[in-house]
């Protein structure tokens, strides 16, 4: 769903909703954006270590059930955008991806396909290059590091507890967690080619059949509400976000953990030393954050 269509869809719900709730005084509805900065957070194994963190921000639709005076139940529909980047440590078991001559990266399932056409077709191997002319056309490059920036549609479920007025002002707090589905993700790496060494940056590598399509965190916040008139609100929070599920699907498609009995990436990235098959990346990727809210509720 591209980021058009998720803005028409929110504000054809709020539309929607605004005529529902001026029949329904229980329901409350509203427009917010949240400014946020996001890390990720490395599950297992930890080789591999979160680079700082990045700003980014959502959008969204809030819509609230008044359950009691002072407990409502949040929900609605937003899109958060999202990210995080990632360092792979030097001198471990090389990390990488091979690409074609016109750099498109190739499926670690094609690399296999062809390693068992070259054992049935008897190819013999030198230098640790398979000598069928595939592999001159398709190179080994060790990742270094990553940034992934992704897009999601985010559909909240918390419990909001409410004071009572102070004045204009209402405070709450809000546990709950967050839904999340997968609309787009890539990548900017930072690459060496395995076998010159040579640098090379790579953005835009559509990384998303790497990425789980759900993802489930918790959210939990505090914030206010300031008064206008009747049930229209200012509304201003602070949100912690820390992912239960892994944004990485596991084992990967494109990124190869190359041969354990070398560091060296011309080595342990070879065909020649991985005969039997390249294994995909094992490996567990959480996305937390902080996000700041701020709105009007009617």
């Amino acid at each position: 769903m591209t980021t058009r269509k998720l803005l028409v869809f929110a504000i054809a719900l709020i539309f929607s909703f605004n005529l529902f709730g001026q029949d329904q005084k229980s329901v409350r509805f509203g427009m917010l954006v949240t400014p946020q900065i996001d890390w990720l957070r490395s599950g297992t194994p930890k080789d591999y270590l979160h680079d700082g963190v990045n700003g980014k921000f959502g959008f969204g639709l809030s819509l609230e059930f008044r359950l009691t005076d002072v407990v409502h139940f949040m929900t609605g529909i937003g899109g958060t955008f999202a990210g995080g980047g990632e360092t792979y440590i030097a001198g471990t078991t090389p990390l990488g991806y091979y690409m074609d001559n016109s750099l498109n990266p190739v499926k670690i399932s094609d690399l296999n396909n062809q390693l068992n056409s070259d054992a049935k077709n008897s190819l013999g191997v030198g230098n640790g290059i398979a000598s069928d002319p595939y592999w001159n056309n398709h190179t080994p490059y060790r990742l270094l590091s990553r940034v992934y920036k992704t897009t999601y549609v985010t559909i909240p479920l918390a419990l909001k507890m409410m004071t009572k007025p102070i004045g204009p002002l209402k405070y709450f707090g809000v546990f709950g967690g967050n839904i999340e589905i997968l609309a787009s993700a890539t990548a900017t790496d930072q690459l060496t080619n395995a076998y010159t060494g040579q640098a090379l940056t790579q953005s835009g590598v559509d990384v998303k059949n790497d990425c789980n399509l759900f993802k489930a965190s918790l959210n939990v916040g505090a914030g206010a509400e300031y008064t206008l008139s009747g049930t229209t609100a200012l509304t201003f929070g602070i949100n912690y976000l820390r992912a239960f599920t892994s944004m990485t699907s596991s084992p990967s498609d494109y990124l190869i953990k190359g041969n354990a009995n070398s560091t060296d990436p011309k080595t342990s990235l070879a065909p020649g030393n991985n005969t039997g098959g390249f294994n995909g990346l094992s490996h567990s990727l959480y996305g937390d954050g902080i996000a700041l809210t701020v709105g009007v509720l009617f």
